[in-house]
């Protein structure tokens, strides 16, 4: 038998697969908050309940009015 092979990984090896494995891991996290950021921002904004658009659209409906020769409310 040879007794100068050894089976064990060097340390430095054991540290560079360590590294490897939490790069990855922080690589698929930050690609996935990304892209839950990015459907959080594209999401439509539900404003049938806000106030602040009350009358938001009534130059429109004005103009419409106007160019459509409809009476004006």
């Amino acid at each position: 038998m040879n007794d100068k092979t050894d089976n064990t990984v060097s340390p430095d090896k054991q540290r560079a697969r360590r590294l490897k494995i939490v790069g990855v891991a922080i690589l698929v996290l930050g690609i996935a908050g990304a892209g839950i950021v990015y459907w959080l921002g594209t999401r439509d904004a539900d404003l049938s309940d806000d106030l602040s658009m009350a009358g938001f659209n009534k130059s429109e409906e004005r103009q419409m009015a106007i160019l459509y020769a409809s009476p004006a409310s």
